[in-house]
């Protein structure tokens, strides 16, 4: 949850309060403002979850649209930046930091209607294969700085990484077949057991998500930037968890949930392969299974159960209740955040918590919200395989080369066929009588004929 002032959140829950929309093209030195911007058009889609199977790896990519008149400009690929400001206060909430996919102008009205997602989105493009199995031993704190100087996008620096400084074999013990920059860092959160995000600065950080604990920042147990140990503090282990901020909603428009919660994480479990035991840390039977994830490979058995300990830490007794809401747009609310709304039970008045893992924030004036959160209760192993949607890809890839060169290869079949019958056509031989090696020389096709025999 973005830090504002209790003046900001009165601001917005008034109806007097009035909310200006403000986006800029930083490179092209371009502001819009609601004059420009037309009228409810804007849309933000963040998640750090969306299926029904609990992950924690995040790595979503956020989207936004709004339509703006008289941009003339060609702003595809070029960054945007989105906030917005209350006449009350004038404090300016950063909405979005991104690049711009798709710029549609609508005809002779000069709108258009722009498409922007943060620096995720382009990051399953970029290959990281060789890169990666090339790569010396380091830890992983220092492969993910190298990975986002790589791959163009900023860190923040108060990240917070629990196994950061574990050994990263990269290629050593486990050589991938196909790594996009996309699937290395989901493996780096998966292992820290954080999910992974651009913030609304633009910047990536990664989200730890219990009851108890809020998101890390200064002091933490490692802070950024790696190469100043000097910074407050230096040991791990003394950060005490401090109670999440949350905000009460008073009045809604709709809120539906299920009667029931999804069972709490109490085992963590870190194996190479499914049939495999693996090591584990905790004593429950509902397990969250990290399975083969790259910087598993080459560990002790020790370091093992002390990685999955960490990550213990930080989603033992994860529990929440999956729902559907419809509220007042509130711009400091973040996936990742508690909400509570007030309700009535009988006579007695009860809040109601819910962890928001997607939301749709819409319009300007008549800002809206809709938040979401998906689960399964008798979901009893949460198994999260990036492993296995490694080795699918690469199958899939393999299938997909494969199939390729049969139809090269019917192709050049064809074309084969072709060849000959013209020769028998040329020269007047029966269809089924066979050619001799020195009619083949003879023929104006020879070269054509030896490509296709040697290809």
């Amino acid at each position: 949850m973005l830090k504002v002032s209790d003046e900001v959140k009165s601001a917005y829950n008034s109806d007097s309060c009035i909310k200006s929309l403000k986006v800029i093209f930083p490179e092209l030195n371009l502001t819009f403002n609601n004059e420009q911007i037309i009228s409810e058009s804007f849309k933000l889609k963040e998640s750090v979850l969306e299926g029904d199977s609990l992950e924690f790896i995040g790595c979503i990519s956020s989207y936004m649209s709004v339509q703006i008149h008289n941009l003339e400009a060609n702003v595809k690929n070029r960054r945007v930046e989105v906030y917005v400001t209350d006449n009350v206060t004038n404090t300016e909430i950063p909405l979005f930091i991104g690049v711009v996919d798709s710029a549609t102008k609508k005809g002779y009205e000069g709108v258009k209607t722009i498409e922007a997602y943060d620096d995720l989105y382009h990051l399953g493009e970029i290959d990281v294969t060789d890169w990666y199995n090339e790569h010396p031993t380091t830890t992983v704190q220092r492969l993910l700085v190298e990975l986002a100087e790589l791959s163009g996008f900023e860190i923040d620096k108060g990240i917070t990484m629990p196994n950061g400084m574990i050994t990263a074999f990269c290629g050593l013990y486990n050589q991938a077949s196909q790594l996009s920059a996309l699937i290395l860092l989901k493996q780096i959160c998966q292992i820290n057991g954080g999910f992974g995000r651009i913030n609304r600065y633009g910047k990536f950080d990664m989200l730890f998500l219990t009851d108890e604990l809020a998101i890390k920042r200064f002091p933490a147990t490692i802070l950024f930037p790696f190469h100043d140990y000097n910074l407050y503090p230096n040991q791990p282990g003394t950060v005490e968890p401090t109670k999440r901020p949350d905000f009460t909603f008073p009045f809604y428009e709709n809120v539906e949930f299920e009667e029931f919660n999804v069972k709490a994480i109490d085992k963590v479990v870190i194996r190479d392969y499914e049939d495999e035991k693996g090591v584990f840390y905790g004593t429950g039977n509902n397990k969250y299974i990290i399975q083969g994830n790259l910087f598993a490979f080459g560990q002790t058995q020790l370091d093992l159960q002390i990685i999955a300990g960490q990550i213990y830490k930080r989603t033992n007794g994860t529990s929440f209740t999956p729902f559907k809401s419809k509220n007042y747009g509130l711009p400091w609310v973040e996936c990742g955040d508690n909400v509570y709304y007030k309700d009535i039970d009988g006579e007695e008045e009860i809040h109601r918590s819910f962890f928001v893992f997607s939301r749709t924030l819409s319009g300007i004036q008549y800002m809206k919200d809709t938040y979401t959160t998906k689960g399964q209760e008798n979901q009893s192993e949460f198994i999260t395989d990036l492993g296995s949607q490694i080795k699918n890809l690469t199958e899939q890839i393999k299938k997909e080369k494969e199939k390729n060169e049969i139809e090269e290869l019917r192709k050049r079949v064809a074309r084969l066929e072709a060849l000959v019958g013209s020769v028998r056509t040329v020269t007047g031989l029966p269809v089924d009588s066979p050619i001799s090696e020195a009619l083949w020389l003879d023929v104006a096709a020879r070269e054509s004929v030896v490509d296709v025999v040697e290809g």
